[in-house]
């Protein structure tokens, strides 16, 4: 599209040229005939003797218009000059009327391209910009939810702290039961109560120790869906 509105531009340039060149062969034509009208009514007075300003109307607007008369053989030769004049600079325009529009085109491709990559820039920064609010609303929504990572401490330590105590209940009836068997042998009875509290105080840490477990497998989900989201 763009070479055929160049081609046709350049066709009408043309086209004004040449009617341009032959409204300046006509004026010259013109201007000849009112020449040579001039020599004849100067050689017409010269012959009858009459002086050149009893010439008719006509014949005083071609002498006024006319700064210089030449000969007819002059004149021909400066008629061909000036078609060779017309034809170079007609020529010569063509092809500066061809640069310049091939420069135009040129000048048209590179503000395209400079358009594409200012349009693709300006893409690329809204993209980034949206990746950082994301990122931003990701880190917002991690501060107001607790840490998987404290939430597993803290049930650490509660479980750890059920052991312990379980683990005191168990040493204080084994070591009344040791007492009671140094002090009184006869407190038989005694120790194997003991020994029974002493049972039942390690059941109750393997079920504290089981719900220590249960307690930090439901922190790793935990953990494992917020990282999964």
């Amino acid at each position: 599209m763009a070479l055929r509105a160049l081609h046709a531009e350049v066709y009408r340039r043309q086209q004004r040229q040449q009617r341009a060149a032959a409204k300046k062969q006509q004026q010259l034509q013109l201007k000849q005939q009112l020449s040579r009208n001039a020599f004849a009514a100067a050689a017409a007075a010269a012959a009858a003797d009459e002086d050149l300003f009893c010439c008719s109307k006509e014949t005083v607007l071609a002498l006024q218009q006319e700064d210089k008369y030449v000969d007819a053989s002059l004149m021909y030769l400066d008629k061909e000059e000036t078609e060779n004049k017309q034809k170079y600079y007609s020529y010569k325009h063509i092809h500066n009327d061809t640069d310049s529009d091939i420069d135009h085109v040129d000048r048209l491709e590179r503000e395209l391209e400079e358009s594409l990559q200012q349009r693709q820039q300006i893409a690329a920064a809204l993209q980034q910009k949206q990746q950082q609010q994301q990122q931003q609303q990701q880190t917002r929504r991690q501060r107001k939810q607790p840490s998987a990572v404290h939430v597993a401490a803290a049930a650490a330590t509660a479980a750890a702290a059920a052991a312990a105590t379980a683990t005191t209940t168990v040493a204080t009836p084994a070591a009344a039961a040791a007492t009671a068997t140094t002090t009184v042998p006869t407190a038989a009875a005694a120790a194997a109560t003991a020994t029974a509290a002493a049972a039942a105080a390690a059941e109750a840490a393997a079920t504290a120790a089981a719900a220590a477990a249960a307690a930090v497998c439901v922190c790793c989900v935990q953990m494992m869906s917020l990282l999964a989201r």
